[in-house]
This record gives C-alpha cells, sequence and structure tokens, in this order.
C-alpha cells in the first residue's frame, strides 16, 4: 500500500513528491524559469547562476522604437548590440504591437 501526505497547497502535487508543499506556485511539475524565484523541485536545475543573475544586455533588430536601448532611432542592428541600460536592471520586457 502506498501512502500520500495531503496537498496541502492545492496545486495537485501531494506533500510526498512536493519539495515546498506552503506554495502552490512551487512543485515538481513547475516550468524552471532561469531568476524567476520559483522553484521546480529539481536541484539539478537551480534557479539561477552561482553568485546570482550577472551580465549585460544586448539586443538587435530594428530599433525603431527605441527598444534596442541605444543609439539612432530607426537603425537596424543585424548583431548583437551592447544596450545602455544600467547594470542593476532586474527584469525587461519588449514587444510590439498595433494602436488604433
Amino acid at each position: 500500500m502506498l501512502v500520500h501526505r495531503p496537498d496541502a497547497d492545492g496545486d495537485n502535487w501531494t506533500a510526498t513528491t512536493d519539495c515546498d508543499d506552503t506554495d502552490a506556485a512551487i512543485h515538481p511539475g513547475q516550468i524552471e524559469f532561469l531568476g524567476n524565484g520559483v522553484d521546480d523541485c529539481d536541484s539539478g536545475s537551480p534557479d539561477a547562476p552561482p553568485g546570482g543573475l550577472t551580465g549585460e544586455l544586448f539586443g538587435w533588430g530594428n530599433h525603431t522604437h527605441g527598444q534596442i536601448g541605444k543609439g539612432k532611432i530607426g537603425t537596424n542592428y543585424t548583431t548583437p548590440t551592447k544596450s545602455v541600460l544600467p547594470a542593476n536592471v532586474v527584469q525587461i520586457e519588449n514587444g510590439i504591437g498595433t494602436f488604433g
């Protein structure tokens, strides 16, 4: 007979397999996104590299609206170009849409 402890956080993962049964966002089926602070219960896929997230931001493509973060608007960058964003940026989002 196999006994499973109850699912305290209601994420459909019982405490037997869930590494944190107090938080529904943390469970073995969670997709691991580097640096998001949500654990997938797999020590083989760390949530962040040793020392934390570090580095510089690069972007490329059409700089129509300043989305690359550097240079003259309207320039098309065909290779990765270093952004001028400060080193303490912890999250960025980018996108394009239609208005009207």
